[in-house]
């Protein structure tokens, strides 16, 4: 995972956008949904990713423009591992967000037993 000081926090400025790539509009989409759902999102390099206020953290793998590693986290402990791949330039990305965001957003479960089978049935619901 990302240490705290590499970490470029958002919002921050960026390129106009007819000057952005795909691979750029994908982080943004995902950087600007975490920021919307109260989420700490952030940039480390070429992965993204962002802390709930509950703690929860999310981080997407940037493994190229065709694909994307999608971890979701809590208390430090890796709950799901997924990964997506399209031919399409960014849209790997994109479906990762999608799932990060909504189990970001997902209410926290009280049976913590259950905690990875309930946070896999909130990414499956999205794909």
């Amino acid at each position: 995972m990302a240490s705290e000081d590499t970490r470029l926090w958002w919002p921050f400025p960026v390129v106009p956008s007819v000057q952005q790539t795909e691979d750029v509009k994908a982080k943004l989409f995902f950087l600007e949904g975490a920021n919307l759902r109260g989420c700490r999102a952030y940039v480390d390099e070429s992965d993204c990713g962002a802390i709930a206020p509950d703690g929860r953290e999310c981080l997407i793998v940037w493994r190229g423009r065709q694909r994307s590693e999608l971890l979701l986290i809590d208390a430090g402990v890796v709950q799901v591992k997924k990964m997506f791949a399209d031919l399409s330039e960014g849209e790997a990305f994109r479906q990762a967000s999608v799932e990060a965001l909504a189990w970001l957003a997902a209410p926290v479960p009280t049976d913590s037993a259950n905690f990875r089978e309930k946070a896999a049935d909130v990414t499956s619901r999205r794909a």
